[in-house]
């Protein structure tokens, strides 16, 4: 019985705020007095923040703040100087003879690579849009392979030109 009276009640407040909203549509001013009716009010509650660590409490902002600052600045240091200096345990498998190595890279899979770039997504830290590399994939891929393997070949990164 509960439920029902229940359900009954919210189908009425329905009804009658969704009537009040259709018959104020044409005057913003009641309109948006229905409108806060329906919303939730907000929260007029004051939060204070209390930090305490060991040199003592702090309440204002800044004070919090710069407590905070000065944990975090100062944390790698002392975790560092908490760790005793041991030599790093013998490998269990013994050594490897493989070795790792990149390979160079074909006008191939670089054309492949760039006509499948998803040009919905944004652009990267070049700024080069995916559409622009995919549209002019043919152009663009000999040159990218080339530099990306003389890159590999030397072991450096072209400089930044921008």
């Amino acid at each position: 019985m509960k439920n029902k009276v229940n359900k009954e009640m919210k189908k009425s407040q329905k009804e009658y705020y969704t009537g009040l909203i259709l018959e104020n549509m044409s005057r913003p001013d009641k309109l948006w007095k229905a409108i806060k009716q329906v919303m939730p009010s907000a929260s007029k509650t004051e939060h204070t923040t209390t930090l305490s660590d060991e040199d003592g409490t702090y309440k204002k902002p800044t004070e919090v703040a710069d407590c905070f600052n000065h944990f975090f600045s100062t944390i790698g240091s002392k975790l560092a100087a908490s760790f005793s200096e041991q030599p790093l345990p013998q490998n269990p498998y013994g050594e490897h003879q493989h070795q790792f190595k990149f390979t160079h890279i074909s006008y191939e899979n670089t054309l492949k690579m760039l006509s499948s770039l998803d040009t919905k997504k944004a652009s990267g830290l070049d700024y080069a849009h995916a559409r622009l590399l995919r549209d002019a994939a043919p152009a663009v891929a000999g040159p990218l392979s080339t530099i990306m393997n003389s890159s590999l070949d030397s072991g450096q990164l072209p400089q930044d030109n921008s």
